[in-house]
């Protein structure tokens, strides 16, 4: 993480307020990797709170509710989980008209994608089915399908659809 710290503070394109939320991202992100939920959690809690980033905010909100969504996955507290998807669903809506709006499609994919694993985890297996189906959809209508996103939801998909299979 040092290592990683070091080049984020390092890199001449990004202001400083910018360099400070990736780190503190990235801090939670390695508390997470160690079980160490709760710093995790008060790292991606300090970045909404304290981090309105401008142009960036919705990219920022965006990073920090999903990271709250896989931490409460994580810790079987799955209405938690969902309400923070669910805030990251509400942040894309930010991006319609600004120059990340082509990401639009692929972060509503991965959003669902990650919702339906959780609603698998919960053996929810027609909420996971379904959802899977709005990942896929998000993306059919722009992307080409050798696109390594796609292939990476649709490597998901296939393992979610094959453990909806068997249940």
């Amino acid at each position: 993480a040092k290592k990683i710290i070091k080049i984020i503070y390092n890199d001449p394109f990004e202001s400083s307020k910018v360099r400070l939320f990736r780190t503190y991202q990235l801090l939670g992100l390695v508390y997470m990797e160690e079980d160490k939920m709760e710093e995790a959690k008060d790292y991606f809690l300090y970045c909404i709170n304290h981090f309105k980033l401008k142009s960036d905010q919705a990219t920022s909100a965006l990073q920090a509710y999903g990271n709250l969504g896989i931490l409460f996955g994580k810790m079987k507290e799955y209405d938690s989980a969902v309400y923070y998807y669910q805030k990251s669903l509400d942040a894309i809506n930010h991006f319609k008209n600004g120059p990340a709006a082509f990401r639009i499609p692929f972060l509503r994919a991965q959003i669902f994608t990650n919702l339906s694993t959780l609603f698998f985890d919960q053996e929810d297996y027609q909420k996971a089915y379904n959802t899977l189906l709005k990942a896929e959809s998000s993306l059919k209508p722009i992307i080409p399908p050798d696109n390594e996103l796609q292939i990476f939801i649709e490597s998901q998909q296939g393992i979610n659809l094959s453990n909806l299979r068997r249940h």
